[in-house]
């Protein structure tokens, strides 16, 4: 992979030309420009990527911590309850359709189902206190 790069981008100059092999791993100390390279690989307009004797045209950089979902959502019992009967619900919905599409397919009411009966049989009591915090 040759790199050329085209504009000062931070700390990195203009009419720089080097190669990277197809798995290279950047290291250094803080401050010391990796992210500056990073970026601008990342932009078309200030800098060339050719591989294989081709112009990359897509590329894309991903920040630190751009992957990690920043969600802090609480979570009762009786959220639990509530999200696997709109489930069930979304569940049945779909089946009923189908079976509406297919006449001979048989359904079963949600009191035949192994699944619901186990949703409903849970002796779980919310006492409208907060029991966890779901992170993803």
């Amino acid at each position: 992979m040759k790199i050329k790069i085209l504009k000062t981008n931070k700390s990195i100059p203009a009419d720089l030309e080097f190669e990277l092999p197809p798995f290279t791993v950047l290291t250094g100390k803080n401050g010391s420009g990796k992210t500056h390279l990073f970026e601008a690989l990342a932009n078309r307009d200030i800098t060339e990527i050719i591989v294989n004797d081709k112009l990359l045209k897509s590329r894309k950089y991903i920040p630190f911590g751009a992957l990690t979902p920043h969600i802090d959502d609480q979570c009762t019992p009786a959220k639990a309850i509530q999200l696997a009967q709109s489930i069930w619900n979304h569940v049945q919905q779909a089946q009923a359709k189908f079976s509406r599409s297919h006449q001979n397919l048989a359904t079963t009411s949600p009191e035949q189902d192994s699944i619901y009966t186990h949703i409903n049989s849970q002796e779980i009591k919310d006492t409208g206190q907060e029991t966890g915090t779901v992170t993803i």
